[in-house]
């Protein structure tokens, strides 16, 4: 039974990540990649000149909207950094032989 709420659960999510839009994607991975919440904000919506306190407000509570899928690209991210340090470590390795 925990199975089946599981399967229910990771499909709820599937279906909410498809439902993000294309401003909030890149509002996702640019705080993934270290931008703040605020920059993110103002440059993924194209809203540069909106107020430091707006811009913090909106940040903020599209981080907590999105938190689970900053984390996920975070994860992601690393994942993508060890590989590449893996097959750089492998090709040094390669070039000694």
């Amino acid at each position: 039974m925990g199975n089946s709420n599981q399967n229910k659960k990771t499909r709820l999510q599937t279906e909410k990540i498809m439902k993000i839009t294309a401003k909030h994607l890149e509002f996702i991975r640019l705080v993934a990649n270290g931008e703040t919440q605020s920059n993110a904000y103002k440059v993924s919506f194209g809203k540069l000149k909106v107020s430091k306190n707006v811009s913090e407000v909106k940040g903020s509570q599209l981080a907590k909207k999105y938190a689970l899928q900053i984390q996920q690209a975070r994860e992601n991210a690393q994942k993508a950094i060890e590989q590449a340090n893996k097959e750089k470590e492998a090709e040094i390795a390669l070039k000694r032989i």
